[in-house]
């Protein structure tokens, strides 16, 4: 602000000037307003807001005067302003089902309309659920999808007045017809046959000549396809083997298919005299044989190579131990992989999700280890995934409490031997998004770059029992442990271990029952009493469990702190870490019984 003040900037600019500034630039807005000129620059943020409301509806394009086209239903972007409103598709074919889906009268219009989210289940039905509730964009609904959800008009029964009419006039005119055909036929009765017109016809079938049909002797000409391969083989005539003749020298074949065959039509006549020697093989030349042959063997060796790879470091590569392989055979059950022109198989499926999730690495680099397409291993992670989440969440569970007590260890024993549950909050780095909001929103002080933040609970033993669903990194810790879901598995009396962050949630703790343990807060110029100095050393070397648990999870590189997923992965994100924290707890218990 001194420097511009002081550099004669100001004197430039005349009334009605627009400037465009950086928020440090807050002060001289003053300074403009007084000569009669207009600041435009960024808001400015107070910190910590906006954490409080979901950030896709802020970033959302806003479109005004939309309505819902569902009959009987009043959603618009005025009374409902922070609804979703899908655009209708402009297929003629998939328009006319929604129409007759929300029972909605012909004709069909033709401009932009909408239909809003109360009649879809957006979560089930939507491709990019979790891209667009983390970056926003457009909607992308599954195939097939259409509205389904029609509580604003209630139970509706068909209208089948017309129906039953047109059903009952056919069946008159059916009726009618018949009864015409009876009294035509008692009317008209078939006459009797001619004896003279009979005795002539039984003459003619005697006599041979009539029985003999005529014939014209007409020429026909025939055309003869060449008997050659195709172009694209290019073929050498074989010469009789010097060795084996004893005439003379070796003398060329004599006819050759390859020979001028542009002539082809003779007459039919001379057909017969037209014979190829079947004798004749030919040989392909060195120049284009076997092109396509050793590009396939070398995708057979490269795909054989990397199966045995696999087998010999299952944890270096796939992330399963030794002891664990038959995961890979019940995954393989859930697996119906078949694709044209593909040589690999359900099992290689598996192992190609699970090595990206555990190497972290780029899809054209999986792809030459088993001799498939980039694209290829981007459907099989996005159609997969998952499939092989679905199985692997089952490993992430809830145990009773006498299962956690008998396997708690000796530290817990001592001092908090009502734990059940650890937590902590990790977060995983993101591609910079395109949306300057996105960007805002995702930004994380603490990682300083833009994350996917979870909460992740675990057991003394180190048995992950929950999992969140991403949220953007700057979201805080206490937003995301209350809408995880998290506080509806906990028990009364149960003890939840926690860092200094989580203070507000001992409110919410106490009022179901349990108890909150974690180090004391130190204000400025605070000194503890000697047993909560102790206390805060015996909760901190409990809680460091959970930090383990987390570093497990780093293992696997598409999850590590410096690794950065790309956007194209954003909607199976979730998927992925539900895969990873039932992998690590295949895995031997951190602590000892």
């Amino acid at each position: 602000m001194e420097l511009l003040r002081g550099s004669g900037y100001l004197d430039n600019l005349r009334p009605g000037t627009t400037v465009l500034a950086d928020r440090g630039f807050k002060e001289v807005e003053a300074d403009l307003t007084a000569k009669g000129c207009h600041l435009a620059r960024p808001a400015s943020l107070a910190s910590g807001s906006g954490c409080g409301f979901w950030f896709t509806a802020m970033s959302r394009d806003v479109i005004r005067n939309r309505w819902c086209f569902v009959p009987m239903c009043k959603s618009t972007d005025k009374s409902t302003p922070g609804k979703i409103f899908v655009s209708v598709p402009s297929s003629h074919k998939i328009r006319k089902d929604w129409w007759i889906a929300a029972r909605r009268e012909f004709p069909m219009a033709k401009s932009h309309i909408y239909c809003c989210e109360d009649h879809f289940n957006l979560q089930e039905d939507m491709d990019n659920y979790m891209y667009y509730t983390m970056m926003g964009g457009p909607i992308r609904l599954k195939s097939g999808v259409r509205p389904h959800k029609f509580d604003c008009q209630g139970k509706v029964t068909p209208h089948n007045e017309n129906r039953e009419k047109l059903k009952r006039k056919r069946s008159i005119s059916k009726i009618l017809s018949s009864v015409e055909n009876i009294m035509e036929a008692d009317q008209n009765p078939p006459s009797q046959p001619d004896p003279e017109e009979a005795r002539n016809e039984c003459e003619d079938l005697n006599d041979p000549e009539s029985l003999t049909p005529s014939t014209k002797n007409v020429g026909i000409q025939v055309q003869i396809p060449p008997r050659i391969r195709s172009k694209a083989v290019q073929v050498v005539p074989l010469r009789a083997d010097a060795a084996c003749c004893t005439d003379g020298p070796e003398e060329p074949v004599e006819r050759s298919r390859t020979e001028n065959t542009s002539d082809h039509s003779v007459s039919s006549s001379e057909s017969s005299d037209v014979d190829y020697d079947d004798s004749i093989d030919y040989k392909p030349s060195d120049t284009t044989s076997g092109t396509d042959d050793d590009e396939a063997c070398l995708k057979q060796l490269t795909l054989y190579t990397t199966r045995k790879t696999i087998l010999k470091n299952q944890m270096g590569y796939i992330g399963i131990q030794k002891q664990h392989m038959y995961i890979i055979d019940l995954l393989c059950n859930h697996i119906s992989y078949k694709e044209r022109g593909q040589i690999i198989t359900g099992r290689d499926v598996v192992f190609i999700v699970l090595m990206t999730i555990r190497t972290g690495m780029a899809n054209y680099l999986i792809a030459n280890s088993f001799g498939v397409s980039k694209s290829c291993i981007s459907r099989i992670l996005t159609r997969f995934v998952p499939v092989i989440s679905g199985c692997l969440k089952e490993l992430i569970c809830w145990s009773s409490s006498d299962t956690i007590r008998a396997r708690l260890p000796h530290s817990f024993k001592a001092y908090h031997h009502k734990v059940e549950s650890i937590i902590d909050c990790f977060e995983i780095q993101i591609e910079k998004p395109s949306s300057a909001m996105t960007q805002s929103m995702t930004w994380s002080d603490y990682k300083k770059c833009n994350s996917v933040k979870y909460l992740v609970s675990v057991t003394p033993d180190g048995l992950i029992n929950f999992i969140s669903n991403g949220k953007p990194g700057r979201c805080s810790d206490m937003e995301l442990l209350r809408g995880s879901g998290y506080l509806d598995n906990l028990r009364p009396g149960t003890t939840v271990l926690a860092d200094r962050g989580f203070k507000e949630v001992e409110a919410d703790l106490t009022a179901r029952g349990c108890h909150l343990a974690r180090p004391a807060s130190v204000g400025k110029d605070e000194q503890l009493p000697a047993k909560k100095v102790v206390d805060m050393k015996i909760i901190a070397g409990l809680r460091i469990h959970v930090e383990r648990v987390i570093r497990r999870i780093r293992v696997y590189k598409i999850l590590d702190m410096h690794s950065c997923v790309p956007l194209s992965m954003m909607d199976i994100l979730d998927d992925i870490v539900r895969i990873v924290c039932g992998l690590v707890n295949l895995q031997e218990r951190i602590c000892k019984i």
